[in-house]
């Protein structure tokens, strides 16, 4: 009988892990559906969550994401969404420099996109002074 549990336990588990992996595997798509909205306070916080998704799943592709960021940093409907865009887009292709953003869970949004700012510019000034 302990066997039998076990072994449910398992299959459940694996099945949860599953399902975990799929929904993963989706996220980038389904930003990318929120990057077009016209709501531009779902637009911000695709922008956002796309960085957050890429800084805890750092293997999971992200090109398309990446590309539609660009676009948005040029062609965005607000300066906030563009420089916003541009501030994701740069770590999102930046592997290093997206490796210095601490791994826990960004609730400020602003905050968030203000730290991107500073390491960005603390990179830039330390590339100057070499």
């Amino acid at each position: 009988m302990k066997n039998v549990i076990l072994l449910v336990g398992l299959m459940m588990i694996g099945n949860g892990y599953g399902q975990v992996s799929k929904i993963v595997k989706q996220a980038p798509a389904n930003y990318l559906v929120a990057l077009h909205s016209e709501n531009q306070a779902i637009v911000e916080s695709a922008i956002f969550y796309s960085v957050k998704f890429k800084l805890f799943y750092e293997d999971q592709d992200c090109e398309a994401l990446g590309n539609e960021l660009k676009e948005l940093s040029i062609n965005g409907k607000s300066e906030t969404i563009r420089l916003k865009a541009f501030l994701a887009g740069y770590f999102l292709n930046s592997p290093e420099l997206l490796a210095k953003i601490e791994k826990v869970n960004y609730k400020d949004s602003n905050l968030f996109f203000q730290m991107l700012a500073d390491t960005l510019q603390e990179k830039i000034l330390a590339d100057r002074s070499e």
